[in-house]
C-alpha cells in the first residue's frame, strides 16, 4: 500500500521507498496529485491530462510526455497503481494507493468533523506550485480553497456544539486548531473565549482574546466587533 499525505507538506511512502522519488519531479508529482483527487471517483482522459500538464507542447509531444510520466509513476509506485479504461481514461487505484485528502473528504461526507480536523494538517499541497501549467495551478488554488472551507466548517460545527468543548484540554486543542484553520473567524474565537470562561480559565480566555485582537490588527488592520 502506498500512502500519500497531501494536506500540508507532501509525503509519499511505500514499503520499498520508491514513491519518494516522485518528490523530486514536480510535474509528475502534480500529475499524481491530480489523479489522487480527480481520478478516484472517475476516470481522467489522457487528452485532458496532456493538455493540462503540457499546454505549450504539440499534441504528439504532450501525449509522449504523458506516456513517459505514467510509466514513471507506475515504476515508482507499483504497476497497478493506475488503472486504464477502455476509452483511454486513467484513474488511481484506491486499493493500492491511499491519500489523506480522500480520507479527509470521506470524513467530511460522513459528518465526522473531529476525524476530518485530525487529518487536516495544513493547506492542500502546501507550498507547491507548477510553473508552465496555468490550468493546473488554477485547479490547485480552487482545491486549496475548497479544502480549507471544509476544514473551517468542520471546526465551526465542533466549536459551536457543546459535546466537544466540555474540558479545558479540549478547548485549548480547538483553539490551537483554529489558529491554523480559521485564524480570523470571530464567531469561533468568541465561542472559544466563552467556553474558557465557563470552565474557569479566565486568564486563558483573556490571553486567547488578546492574541486574536493582535492578529486581526497586524494581518488585516481590523478590530473585533
Amino acid at each position: 500500500m502506498i500512502t500519500a499525505r497531501l494536506l500540508g507538506r507532501i509525503e509519499l511512502r511505500d514499503a520499498e521507498g520508491r514513491a519518494e522519488a516522485l518528490l523530486r519531479h514536480p510535474r509528475r508529482l502534480a500529475l499524481f496529485a491530480y489523479l489522487a483527487v480527480e481520478g478516484l471517483d472517475g476516470y481522467c482522459s489522457r487528452e485532458e491530462l496532456a493538455a493540462l500538464f503540457w499546454p505549450d507542447s504539440t499534441d504528439a509531444k504532450a501525449r509522449a510526455a504523458l506516456r513517459q510520466s505514467i510509466y514513471v509513476l507506475r515504476k515508482n509506485l507499483c504497476e497497478d497503481a493506475l488503472i486504464d479504461w477502455r476509452n483511454g481514461g486513467l484513474r488511481l487505484n484506491d486499493q493500492t494507493v491511499r491519500t489523506d485528502v480522500k480520507d479527509f473528504e470521506d470524513a467530511i461526507a460522513a459528518g465526522c468533523a473531529e476525524t476530518a480536523l485530525q487529518l487536516y494538517r495544513s493547506d492542500f499541497m502546501k507550498g507547491f506550485c507548477l510553473h508552465g501549467s496555468p490550468e493546473f495551478q488554477r485547479w490547485l488554488d480552487m482545491k486549496r480553497e475548497h479544502v480549507i472551507n471544509q476544514a473551517q466548517q468542520a471546526l465551526r460545527s465542533i466549536v459551536m456544539g457543546d459535546a466537544s468543548c466540555d474540558t479545558l484540554s479540549a478547548v485549548h486543542r480547538l483553539a490551537e486548531k483554529a489558529l491554523e484553520v480559521a485564524p480570523y473567524n470571530e464567531a469561533i474565537a468568541g465561542r472559544l473565549v466563552v467556553r474558557l470562561i465557563s470552565l474557569g480559565d479566565r486568564a486563558g480566555a483573556m490571553h486567547s482574546y488578546e492574541i486574536f485582537v493582535r492578529r486581526l490588527e497586524r494581518d488585516l488592520g481590523l478590530e473585533p466587533s
